[in-house]
């Protein structure tokens, strides 16, 4: 059995700058740049839904990787 790769995503909803962290997993890449599925849903209204395949990019060591749309 392996273990699935998961990382947070920072994901800001445009029309009200609310800025929340969702669980993804990772299905290429790493923790910090990649594309992965949502493995929660988000509160807001961010245009992406759990179990949506997405993209994110910009982490580091000291930061999440923010939202960069849906596949």
């Amino acid at each position: 059995m392996t273990d699935k790769l998961m990382t947070k995503v920072l994901i800001t909803e445009p029309a009200t700058g609310m800025t929340e962290c969702v669980w993804v997993e990772v299905l290429t890449g790493d923790r910090d740049e990649g594309t992965g599925v949502l493995a929660n849903q988000p509160l807001g209204k961010c245009g992406a839904k759990y179990g949506d395949k997405i993209k994110f990019t910009g982490g580091t060591i000291m930061q999440w990787p923010h939202f960069g749309g849906k596949l």
